[in-house]
């Protein structure tokens, strides 16, 4: 019944494959665990323990290939009607995971759980845990008012015969936003989709400086993807290239452009400290998204 799929990159995976396999075995449902290592250099010999799994296979590539492409690869290799993507760097919450998703299975093409976070940051992550926070972490009755741009892949229920209709963009090479296209696809092909409540744990939160490299890396992939395959129409419903547009036509940006260089570093500290204001991290992604156009 179910394929649960599991993209690795530089984690360690193997407690959260038990507590999946044990949620499945108790279901007493038709379950297969695949989990492909996209040519990590850590936690190769405790994820190496996976394959002591019933029902589980682990692998590794020899070349990294990057998101998209892996869990296209990962679904390739399914073989139930079901595909649970589970990021790596995911805890659950519940004994019932499985047991919600599975109850709802019928009533949608696609179900997407939610995501949460802890309530305090270690030092120097206080970036990262605000925006997932504020940003990511939606109630459901929130996420129903835009259910295609609420949706996240990192906890994911979808039907393979749709899946395999949509997959990811594999022309997306960089980090960032393939989950963005992938929803898109779901809205233009008229998917239904529908939020539950039955979130997973975000376990990997990044140091601040290293998220806003991320970041950075991540409005470079969304310029391609603006760029290459929206409508006008579709650029508005991404609330970054929304602003970005509005902004261009009224003749503002050079004025914030200018504006930024001035306040570059001061914005970057205030980012980087353990009191992060988001609307500077705003200024910073359309400051990163305008550079990504021009160059």
């Amino acid at each position: 019944m179910i394929s649960i799929l599991i993209p690795i990159y530089n984690f360690p995976v193997y407690n959260l494959v038990k507590q999946l396999a044990e949620q499945a075995k108790v279901l007493g449902v038709d379950y297969e665990i695949i989990c492909i290592d996209d040519a990590s250099s850590q936690h190769i010999t405790d994820n190496e323990s996976i394959n002591s799994i019933e029902n589980t296979h682990y692998s590794i590539l020899e070349k990294n290939i990057g998101r998209s492409k892996l869990r296209n690869l990962l679904a390739s290799k399914a073989k139930f009607p079901y595909l649970l993507f589970i990021d790596t760097d995911m805890k659950l919450l519940s004994d019932q995971f499985l047991h919600h998703y599975i109850e709802a299975a019928e009533q949608s093409d696609v179900l997407y759980g939610g995501i949460s976070y802890e309530e305090q940051a270690t030092q120097k992550h206080e970036l990262r845990l605000k925006y997932g926070q504020k940003r990511e972490a939606i109630p459901v009755k929130l996420r129903v008012q835009d259910p295609y741009f609420s949706v996240k892949t990192c906890n994911l229920w979808i039907k393979k015969s749709v899946f395999d209709l949509i997959k990811f963009n594999e022309s997306i090479l960089q980090y960032g936003h393939e989950d963005t296209l992938f929803s898109i696809e779901l809205e233009r092909q008229q998917v239904s989709v529908q939020h539950i409540d039955n979130p997973t744990l975000h376990l990997g939160v990044e140091r601040s400086d290293i998220y806003l490299n991320k970041v950075e890396v991540a409005c470079k992939s969304l310029s391609y993807i603006s760029t290459s395959f929206l409508s006008a129409k579709e650029q508005d419903e991404i609330r970054l290239i929304y602003f970005y547009n509005r902004l261009n036509k009224m003749g503002l940006m050079p004025i914030l452009s200018m504006l930024y260089r001035v306040l570059e570093n001061r914005i970057v500290r205030n980012l980087i400290s353990d009191q992060p204001n988001l609307l500077l991290l705003d200024y910073f992604k359309l400051m990163a998204y305008s550079k990504a156009l021009k160059s």
